[in-house]
Protein backbone atom coordinates (compact mmCIF):
# COMPACT_ATOMS: atom_id res chain seq x y z
CA UNK A 1 0.00 0.00 0.00
CA UNK A 2 3.05 1.81 0.78
CA UNK A 3 4.80 1.04 -1.87
CA UNK A 4 5.34 3.50 -4.67
CA UNK A 5 3.11 2.78 -8.12
CA UNK A 6 5.67 1.27 -10.87
CA UNK A 7 5.31 2.27 -14.55
CA UNK A 8 2.73 0.68 -15.77
CA UNK A 9 -0.10 0.89 -12.55
CA UNK A 10 1.46 4.96 -13.27
CA UNK A 11 0.85 5.09 -16.60
CA UNK A 12 -1.65 2.65 -17.44
CA UNK A 13 -4.55 4.90 -19.03
CA UNK A 14 -2.05 6.36 -21.56
CA UNK A 15 -0.31 2.99 -21.82
CA UNK A 16 -4.34 1.73 -22.93
CA UNK A 17 -4.95 4.77 -25.28
CA UNK A 18 -2.19 4.68 -27.01
CA UNK A 19 -1.94 1.31 -27.87
CA UNK A 20 -5.94 1.41 -28.83
CA UNK A 21 -4.62 4.75 -31.13
CA UNK A 22 -2.18 2.56 -32.99
CA UNK A 23 -4.20 -0.50 -33.63
CA UNK A 24 -6.64 1.92 -34.98
CA UNK A 25 -4.02 3.99 -37.35
CA UNK A 26 -2.65 0.26 -38.28
CA UNK A 27 -6.50 -0.67 -39.22
CA UNK A 28 -6.70 2.71 -40.95
CA UNK A 29 -3.37 2.32 -43.04
CA UNK A 30 -4.56 -0.89 -43.73
CA UNK A 31 -7.65 0.03 -45.28
CA UNK A 32 -6.12 2.55 -47.36
CA UNK A 33 -3.80 0.28 -48.48
CA UNK A 34 -6.31 -2.37 -49.60
CA UNK A 35 -8.64 0.48 -50.95
CA UNK A 36 -5.82 2.15 -52.95
CA UNK A 37 -5.17 -1.34 -54.62
CA UNK A 38 -9.05 -1.92 -55.58
CA UNK A 39 -8.84 1.83 -57.05
CA UNK A 40 -5.74 1.16 -59.22
CA UNK A 41 -7.98 -2.00 -60.74
CA UNK A 42 -10.48 -0.18 -61.18
CA UNK A 43 -9.07 2.08 -63.10
CA UNK A 44 -6.82 0.09 -64.92
CA UNK A 45 -10.15 -2.12 -65.90
CA UNK A 46 -12.15 1.36 -67.06
CA UNK A 47 -8.94 2.29 -69.16
CA UNK A 48 -9.15 -1.07 -70.85
CA UNK A 49 -13.01 -1.37 -71.28
CA UNK A 50 -12.73 2.39 -72.86
CA UNK A 51 -10.01 1.36 -75.03
CA UNK A 52 -12.08 -1.82 -76.49
CA UNK A 53 -14.84 0.69 -76.73
CA UNK A 54 -12.84 3.01 -78.68
CA UNK A 55 -11.66 0.00 -81.09
CA UNK A 56 -15.16 -1.66 -81.51
CA UNK A 57 -16.36 2.03 -82.36
CA UNK A 58 -13.79 2.39 -84.84
CA UNK A 59 -14.34 -1.36 -86.32
CA UNK A 60 -18.07 0.10 -86.49
CA UNK A 61 -17.23 2.93 -88.37
CA UNK A 62 -14.95 0.99 -90.77
CA UNK A 63 -17.48 -1.17 -91.84
CA UNK A 64 -19.86 1.15 -92.04
CA UNK A 65 -18.07 2.81 -94.35
CA UNK A 66 -16.96 0.05 -96.61
CA UNK A 67 -21.05 -1.12 -96.70
CA UNK A 68 -22.00 2.55 -97.66
CA UNK A 69 -19.07 2.08 -100.38
CA UNK A 70 -20.60 -1.22 -101.13
CA UNK A 71 -24.26 -0.17 -101.78
CA UNK A 72 -23.11 2.82 -103.45
CA UNK A 73 -20.84 0.90 -105.85
CA UNK A 74 -24.22 -1.41 -106.12
CA UNK A 75 -26.50 1.33 -107.03
CA UNK A 76 -24.11 3.71 -109.21
CA UNK A 77 -24.05 0.32 -111.10
CA UNK A 78 -27.58 -0.59 -111.39
CA UNK A 79 -27.82 2.93 -112.24
CA UNK A 80 -25.10 3.54 -114.90
CA UNK A 81 -26.87 -0.05 -116.52
CA UNK A 82 -30.45 1.65 -116.54
CA UNK A 83 -29.04 4.65 -118.34
CA UNK A 84 -27.31 2.21 -121.12
CA UNK A 85 -30.29 0.56 -121.32
CA UNK A 86 -31.65 3.48 -121.93
CA UNK A 87 -29.84 5.23 -124.77
CA UNK A 88 -29.64 1.63 -126.72
CA UNK A 89 -33.51 1.44 -126.70
CA UNK A 90 -33.38 5.36 -127.40
CA UNK A 91 -30.76 4.15 -130.27
CA UNK A 92 -32.83 1.74 -131.49
CA UNK A 93 -36.00 4.49 -131.49
CA UNK A 94 -34.28 6.79 -133.39
CA UNK A 95 -33.35 4.29 -135.77
CA UNK A 96 -37.27 2.98 -136.41
CA UNK A 97 -39.13 6.11 -135.81
CA UNK A 98 -37.11 8.83 -137.15
CA UNK A 99 -35.73 11.37 -135.09
CA UNK A 100 -38.39 14.03 -134.58
CA UNK A 101 -40.60 12.05 -132.81
CA UNK A 102 -37.52 10.63 -130.67
CA UNK A 103 -36.56 14.61 -129.41
CA UNK A 104 -39.29 14.59 -126.16
CA UNK A 105 -38.43 10.89 -125.46
CA UNK A 106 -34.62 11.93 -125.19
CA UNK A 107 -35.97 14.87 -122.64
CA UNK A 108 -37.78 12.73 -120.47
CA UNK A 109 -35.33 10.68 -120.33
CA UNK A 110 -32.63 13.86 -119.66
CA UNK A 111 -35.37 14.68 -116.78
CA UNK A 112 -35.37 11.78 -115.69
CA UNK A 113 -31.76 10.85 -115.24
CA UNK A 114 -31.08 14.65 -113.68
CA UNK A 115 -33.90 13.82 -111.34
CA UNK A 116 -32.49 10.26 -110.12
CA UNK A 117 -28.83 11.28 -110.08
CA UNK A 118 -29.88 14.29 -107.55
CA UNK A 119 -31.56 12.22 -105.48
CA UNK A 120 -28.86 9.46 -105.20
CA UNK A 121 -26.67 12.68 -104.35
CA UNK A 122 -28.35 14.21 -102.22
CA UNK A 123 -29.52 10.89 -99.94
CA UNK A 124 -27.91 11.20 -96.34
CA UNK A 125 -27.13 7.50 -95.86
CA UNK A 126 -25.25 6.71 -99.21
CA UNK A 127 -27.38 5.79 -101.59
CA UNK A 128 -31.33 5.26 -101.66
CA UNK A 129 -32.59 3.49 -105.11
CA UNK A 130 -35.22 5.73 -106.66
CA UNK A 131 -37.61 4.49 -109.13
CA UNK A 132 -38.26 7.47 -111.88
CA UNK A 133 -40.47 5.13 -113.95
CA UNK A 134 -37.29 3.70 -115.77
CA UNK A 135 -37.61 0.22 -117.16
CA UNK A 136 -35.92 -2.13 -114.86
Amino acid sequence: MNREPDFFDRYKSYIIAGGALLVAQTAIIAALLFQGRRRRRAERELRNSYERIGNLGGRLLNAQDVERAHVARELHDDIGQQIMLLQMQLQALMNTCGEVSVRDAVSDVATRATQSARACTTCRTGCIPRNFGWPG
